[in-house]
């Protein structure tokens, strides 16, 4: 016979269990409000000219470690930022537009404004140089 203690850690594990699968579940299912915005050959344009914020457009691959390393610096400055920046990306891998601005390196992060590129940031850095930059282009 079961004593009551270990139905109890059985239970409240099981419910530990299925809230922690029911959380990964929702933000998985739930896409970010300040999320970077995924563009394409034949969508940064309409990006890039639709607005005069900064735009932060952000080459990467997705077999690039240091471009998974700076995902969660980005998500965090868009969360700071809110709708004063925008945040692109774009997946070297799919489109050409890397190749045609010599984009050699991923990631790689173009500083746009009004149609101008206004700083490059090759490689991966730290939250606090991004930033950095995003207020000294915004």
């Amino acid at each position: 016979m079961k004593s009551l203690n270990s139905i109890h850690k059985t239970k409240t594990g099981s419910r530990s269990y299925l809230f922690l699968f029911l959380t990964v579940l929702s933000l998985t299912l739930t896409p970010s409000l300040y999320a970077q915005k995924e563009v394409s050959d034949s969508t940064w344009e309409v990006e890039l000219n639709g607005t005069d914020k900064l735009v932060v457009l952000d080459f990467y691959a997705t077999w690039c470690p240091p471009c998974k390393r700076m995902h969660p610096i980005l998500e965090q400055l868009a969360q700071e930022y809110g709708s004063a920046v925008k945040f692109l990306q774009m997946d070297v891998d799919q489109n050409q537009l890397d190749d045609e601005l010599g984009i050699d390196s991923m990631p790689t992060f173009v500083f746009w404004k009004n149609g101008k590129v206004l700083d490059v940031q090759k490689g991966a850095t730290d939250i606090d140089s991004f930033r950095a930059l995003i207020e000294k282009n915004k």
